[in-house]
């Protein structure tokens, strides 16, 4: 009965040994794990942030080249139609343009706002606990 005794309680304690080890192992590799995970996370976000800004920058700068060549003349037929229109409708089509082009400036602001205060964010996540 001793020998039973002996065994039970040997095993039980390898058994607790082995599986608190195992643990403390799993707990140091998650924590690496969501370093690494946090880190490509913000990578992402960055590049997400990024690719927003140039998309919105582009088409501004598209929309404002087609404003230009309407004004220099590049496009003859549609600077007549916008020079009828707009002296029909007393400037309507400009000031509506104008709207646009400073809501869309605004964005580019945002997006460019968003993006800086990303990149200043300190990524020291290392010392975490989780």
């Amino acid at each position: 009965m001793d020998c039973l005794l002996e065994l039970l309680n040997n095993t039980f304690f390898g058994t607790l040994l082995a599986g608190s080890l195992l643990a403390w192992l799993g707990l140091i590799l998650y924590r690496r794990q969501k370093a690494i995970d946090i880190k490509y996370e913000d990578l992402r976000k960055i590049r997400e942030l990024a690719a927003l800004l140039f998309a919105e920058i582009e088409i501004a700068s598209r929309k404002y080249e087609g404003q230009l060549n309407i004004y220099n003349g590049k496009n003859s037929q549609l600077s007549k139609i916008y020079e009828v229109f707009n002296d029909k409708f007393e400037d309507r089509f400009k000031k509506d343009f104008d709207n646009e082009f400073n809501i869309m400036c605004s964005k580019i602001s945002v997006a460019t706002d968003n993006l800086i205060a990303r990149l200043k964010i300190d990524g020291k996540y290392e010392s975490d606990k989780f």
